[in-house]
């Protein structure tokens, strides 16, 4: 089971999920893994930055940095699509 939990989160500015995996035979402190979403202003336009997480406390870190990277390909530009709505 993967579960995502909100650590922290400041409207409209900040969200920090937690990411656990059941699978993972140490379970790390959680925020140890986290995805961190930003929005900022850039001269008119808000700017949504996402900041990948460095999975190499996992021994398996690779195939999840693969996997985000992946996710990211297909969700970002779905997201910006949405915004732009």
């Amino acid at each position: 089971t993967t579960t995502l939990t909100a650590i922290e989160v400041k409207p409209l500015e900040l969200l920090k999920l937690a990411l656990q995996v059941s699978s993972w035979k140490s379970p790390l402190p959680l925020g140890d893994i986290a995805y961190t979403f930003t929005l900022s202003k850039q001269n008119g336009p808000t700017l949504l930055s996402v900041r990948l997480v460095d999975f190499a406390k996992l021994p398996d870190g690779q195939q999840y940095y693969d996997a985000s990277i992946e996710f990211a390909e297909t969700a970002l530009p779905k997201l910006k699509e949405l915004a732009e709505k």
